[in-house]
């Protein structure tokens, strides 16, 4: 089964060796974000009150090639944020030893998100962690730049970063599961 969603997509497939759980892809595609951060940065700079016509400038020109780097690089860290806070639907394995990581740039076209989830995850739920992940990693970027090009700005960004990461934990912590009550007449 797979849904559309603004911004990417969920695949729902069963595991062969695990009934109890789902594995749940999520993808975002990076010209969606793009074009996102381009039209939020873009009204931030139209309703900034700032006299700062070279910040305001700036600020419309967050996804220009000059800055596309940076933007890029705080993309790719945001999803890796995401993917930690996920952490408990997205740890697999554990470290084995021999593993090599660099921090080459890497400009990939999507941003997945591998989950296992257990069968009596909701649907609406995933739903809505996808639109909160979207919108974090939209905000996160345009947070990192807004610190630069309008630092006073920066707190604004800080608050709505934190607001969707604290709708993200209160997503996963509801409760997914049926509710068995013992009887008792009493």
């Amino acid at each position: 089964m797979v849904f559309e969603c603004d911004g990417g997509y969920c695949q729902f497939t069963k595991l062969a060796t695990d009934r109890e759980q789902l594995q749940v892809s999520l993808m975002f595609k990076r010209d969606e974000l793009l074009h996102d951060v381009s039209n939020n940065s873009w009204v931030q700079s139209e309703v900034s009150a700032s006299d700062n016509v070279n910040a305001k400038q700036e600020l419309k020109d967050i996804v220009q090639d000059g800055n596309l780097d940076r933007v890029l690089r705080v993309l790719q860290l945001a999803h890796q944020e995401c993917i930690e806070l996920l952490y408990a639907y997205t740890h697999h394995t554990d470290i084995v030893g021999g593993e090599h990581l660099d921090d080459a740039f890497a400009d990939p076209k999507n941003y997945v998100i591998d989950m296992k989830v257990p069968t009596t995850f909701s649907r609406t739920s995933l739903e809505y962690l996808v639109h909160l992940i979207h919108e974090y990693l939209v905000c996160r970027v345009i947070e990192d730049w807004v610190s630069i090009v309008m630092p006073d700005r920066k707190v604004i960004w800080a608050e709505k970063i934190q607001d969707i990461k604290d709708k993200i934990i209160s997503c996963l912590s509801r409760r997914s599961g049926r509710i068995r009550r013992s009887q008792s007449p009493f």
